[in-house]
């Protein structure tokens, strides 16, 4: 080397002018630097950190898609067994259905039938009701024939007297 001997920082023998101020300043650089690989070396400590908790997050993710996976057929298995029972079941209560329908027709002819049966009944008893007035007209008028029959057995009296 040139002959200048070089000396750690702070140990070097202190001259004094314009290369102490570029010393200085150099000495701040370097401390500035250190600062900043330290901020740097924590932040890759950090990141070094969040990526290995990435890793072992992905690699849960991973076994459970895996198990998804496994557990899709069977899913699929089952839900179409669902679906074919509820299709049968649907099946079964349009049988049902249908086989209801001439009942249901029945059903109203039945209802029909009893409305034209009111009405008959109806006018029965009606008819019923006009024959009493009738018969207790026949029964009143029955009651004065005795009277009547009395009244004409004096009257052919008096006439085979008067004769």
């Amino acid at each position: 080397m040139s002959g200048r001997s070089h000396h750690p920082l702070g140990a070097r023998s202190h001259q004094f002018g314009a290369g102490d101020i570029s010393m200085g300043l150099l000495e701040q650089k370097v401390l500035t630097q250190h600062n900043e690989i330290q901020r740097i070396l924590s932040e890759n400590q950090r990141l070094a950190a969040m990526h290995m908790a990435l890793r072992q997050e992905l690699a849960l993710t991973q076994r459970d898609v895996q198990r998804g996976q496994q557990a899709l057929p069977i899913i699929q298995i089952e839900t179409e067994q669902q679906i074919r029972a509820v299709a049968d079941k649907t099946a079964n209560f349009e049988a049902h259905v249908r086989a209801a329908q001439p009942l249901k027709s029945e059903l109203e002819n039945a209802k029909a039938n009893a409305h034209k049966l009111l009405a008959v009944k109806q006018d029965l008893m009606s008819q019923l009701n006009e024959l009493t007035r009738e018969i207790q007209k026949v029964r009143s008028d029955s009651q004065q024939v005795p009277a009547l029959k009395a009244e004409m057995e004096g009257l052919q009296d008096e006439i085979n007297r008067a004769r």
